[in-house]
């Protein structure tokens, strides 16, 4: 997530959203992909599967 991105706005290079607090960020990509991080390092990342 670049930082200089406003939360929550769809940055153009990639469709997808980003969100961030101190401590922690979070990026949802188009086609669903959902990436958490934490300051640590752990990252978290997930992609939903089912019917629409």
């Amino acid at each position: 997530m670049a930082r200089t991105q406003p939360n929550g706005v769809p940055r153009e290079s990639d469709g997808s959203v980003g969100w961030s607090v101190p401590g922690a960020s979070a990026q949802v990509w188009p086609d669903g992909r959902v990436e958490v991080r934490g300051a640590g390092g752990a990252v978290l990342s997930v992609r939903p599967e089912g019917s629409a």
